[in-house]
């Protein structure tokens, strides 16, 4: 995660292929977090809300 700061914009693209364990979600959230108010972060997903 040191250097993900330098970069400005993150794409996450179509996160519906993220596993969807406790590790992962965990990474995931991290990235989140660790990016929020200070860098720009894009996540796509080809999946509707009800799924």
């Amino acid at each position: 995660m040191h250097h993900i700061p330098q970069i400005q914009c993150a794409i996450v693209d179509d996160i519906r292929y993220v596993q969807k364990n406790t590790q992962d979600t965990s990474v995931l959230f991290e990235l989140i977090a660790h990016r929020n108010e200070r860098h720009s972060l894009i996540i796509t997903s080809n999946q509707s809300f009800e799924e």
